[in-house]
């Protein structure tokens, strides 16, 4: 029982790319303000609308080894319960989880032992590829996993430790020496002299992965023939396995220890985040109130989960959720410690697509962690289907599309098109001019940005080139006299602000972006004061945030400013409205009178409309009856200040008509 125990301890869920979504949804610094904590009653468990736990006859519940899923309706659970070492149960489900059927009972071990003569295996790591098809540690099935295939990579030897990098692509470890590759989905592996990958590797294609190793992440480009060793963390701290969107995005996990002579203490969490493929990492920490984080995930460049323990009397393990790419989050589940346990573990953290996933909350203790299975699917109407059968279509044979590998921090593919979230850039525009402060001496920034490449000065002559990726800007500085590593240059990562007019980091020299202290900004007052000063002179009204931050972060002068906005349909509209206003009122409403001119831009009139409109106006009528009297009495009309001036007068058309009659100027006209 203690073996088949600790082998749950370190399971690992496999087919991390089928639940690495690509899909994109929609403040900055290097230090976090705490999070809210949810509004829970201490010691109860909390959970929003959008997270179900899985519960009632038949669900996953237990010493869960393994959970995957081929889509939002189909899903497996491999659980190590009844008697050890025999008595496993897989479990699945047709609906997303709502029932759930058991596919095969009893017939796997719960242990890692293979006896393929038997016919008894341990499934171990899952991997489904649609309703039928699938791959675990012991072998590979095509109906649903009712009956297994052994892999048969090491004769008479069975069993192995898979990952794969996609639907086709896997590796097969057996004994921790001997590797296999599989390009057909597990039906045939060839044995390949290179090292095993490591667990917990995070594949971004049949080449090319990321994998935890203490404070470091191991990275290979060519099929683990040679790994880097990059470093991210300090010392005293322990990554997660890592998360990426593609090549160039991703994010990791680390706990901070303390060592003393009789234990080893979690005593702070954070995330760090790559927008450059690993070259630069950004370090996001998470509030004091967390203190350890096991799994992380994203699904876009704003969206990602990660599971982490709560400092409290009563501790206990939530999951969080960030919507601005790591800067800030907010828990979704809290689940406390039932008072009799050692601790809580997270077992998993595992998501389909942008909104739909699972996770797994165990309560550890002297027998092991017993598990509960959570599932995410927010307004998701689930429709059940029929249990799989061997007779649907058989997996397809088209190869996985390769990417040519690139070596270590070289950016690679190009970056999907983010979803902008309302009312907020997507993405960071960092031209413009900035007030920073590095370790509290003050420097005035300038920066121009093309496509992703950032290249600036700041305090004078020193020099910025970087890479811009959604809300971070990571990349290398440089100072005189040599402008060269290790003294005189180094690396830095910026986290800007969700409006984009503020920033947070670090800076470090040589090889580290952390090493040297923090960096912080916001844009210069004087380009956000030119800003609102033209849209008030052009729109008649103040810009909107989004509006702001874009045109800040533009290099454009005040001149191309307002040539920009007059140009826009709002633009030109302002403009009709204020010829109506100086046709019939005889003034510009533009300054004077902003929220009547706002009125009549914004209404859903027409400008013939808005004319018909004014005629029956006590204004109009009374700008057109002094017009009639300059016209009937002075014989003209073009003193349009005069008639301004009499039409905003107190007195009446009587009063006004017996003055003009008594103006010198009547009276020439008169002959008199």
């Amino acid at each position: 029982m203690k073996r088949a125990l600790a082998v749950f301890a370190v399971l690992l869920v496999v087919a991390s790319t089928f639940g690495a979504a690509g899909t994109e949804a929609g403040e900055g610094g290097a230090r976090v303000a705490a999070t809210p904590q949810p509004s829970a009653t201490p010691g109860t468990q909390f959970l929003t609308n959008d997270w179900r736990l899985i519960e009632g006859p038949g669900s996953p519940d237990g010493q869960i080894v393994s959970h995957t899923c081929a889509d939002k309706l189909h899903c497996w659970t491999f659980l190590a319960n009844g008697d050890f070492p025999y008595n496993a149960d897989l479990l699945a489900t047709t609906n997303g989880g709502d029932t759930w059927f058991n596919v095969a009972s009893g017939r796997y071990r719960g242990s890692g032992t293979n006896d393929p003569v038997a016919g008894i295996g341990y499934l171990g790591h899952l991997a489904f590829f649609d309703a039928l098809h699938g791959a675990s540690d012991y072998g590979i099935t095509a109906d649903g996993g009712k009956t297994w295939t052994p892999h048969r990579v090491d004769p008479p030897y069975s069993g192995a430790q898979i990952q794969f990098a996609d639907a086709r692509n896997g590796y097969a470890c057996v004994d921790g020496s001997k590797t296999y590759r599989t390009a057909d989905s597990g039906q045939s592996w060839q044995r390949v002299a290179v090292e095993c990958p490591p667990g917990f590797t995070r594949f971004l294609s049949a080449e090319i992965g990321w994998a935890p190793q203490g404070r470091s992440l191991l990275y290979s480009a060519d099929g683990w023939k040679t790994r880097a060793d990059v470093q991210v963390g300090t010392e005293a701290e322990e990554l997660t396995r890592p998360t990426f969107l593609d090549f160039k995005r991703g994010w990791v996990g680390a706990t901070s220890y303390t060592s003393t002579s009789f234990n080893r203490q979690a005593v702070s969490a954070s995330i760090y985040q790559t927008i450059d493929g690993g070259a630069t990492w950004l370090k996001h920490e998470l509030p004091s109130s967390y203190y350890s984080v096991m799994y992380v995930e994203f699904v876009s460049e704003r969206m990602g989960w990660a599971s982490v323990h709560i400092k409290d009397a009563r501790p206990s393990l939530a999951l969080l959720r960030t919507d601005d790419g790591g800067v800030t989050w907010r828990p979704e589940v809290v689940v406390p410690d039932r008072g009799m346990d050692p601790g809580l573990n997270a077992g998993l953290l595992y998501f389909v697509d942008l909104n739909y996933g699972w996770a797994t909350i165990g309560h550890c203790g002297i027998v092991g962690c017993f598990y509960k299975l959570y599932r995410r699917a927010p307004g998701l109407a689930l429709t059940p289907t029929i249990t799989p059968t061997s007779t649907q279509t058989p997996l397809p044979t088209t190869p996985t599309p390769t990417r040519t590998p690139f070596a270590p921090f070289i950016p690679g593919s190009a970056t999907p098109t983010p979803i902008p979230t309302p009312g907020l850039p997507s993405a960071c525009n960092w031209a413009g001019d900035w007030d920073t402060t590095a370790n509290g001496q003050a420097f005035a920034m300038t920066l121009a940005q093309q496509g992703e490449r950032v290249t600036g000065t700041y305090g004078g002559t020193r020099r910025l080139d970087g890479v811009a990726g959604g809300l971070m800007l990571t990349g290398r500085w440089s100072a005189p006299p040599t402008f060269t590593e290790p003294n005189n240059a180094g690396r830095f990562a910026f986290a800007a602000s969700a409006d984009c007019q503020s920033f947070g980091g670090t800076w470090g020299f040589d090889a580290s972006s952390t090493g040297g202290g923090t960096w912080a900004g916001r844009r210069s007052q004087a380009r956000e004061l030119m800003v609102r000063e033209v849209f008030l002179a052009v729109l008649g009204r103040a810009p909107l945030a989004a509006e702001g931050a874009q045109w800040a972060a533009d290099t454009v002068d005040r001149t191309g400013l307002e040539a920009a906005l007059r140009t826009t349909s709002e633009g030109q509209r302002v403009a009709a409205v204020r010829a109506l206003y100086r046709e019939l009122l005889l003034r510009d409403p533009l300054g004077a009178d902003n929220p009547g001119l706002r009125y009549w831009v914004d209404s859903p009139l027409s400008l013939d409309d808005i004319r018909a409109a004014w005629q029956e106006q006590p204004e109009v009528q009374r700008v057109l009856a002094i017009r009639t009297l300059y016209r009937e009495l002075l014989g003209r009309d073009d003193d349009l200040a005069g008639i301004r001036y009499w039409a905003s007068s107190p007195l009446t058309l009587d009063e006004i008509r017996a003055g003009f009659m008594a103006s010198d100027e009547y009276r020439r006209r008169q002959g008199g």
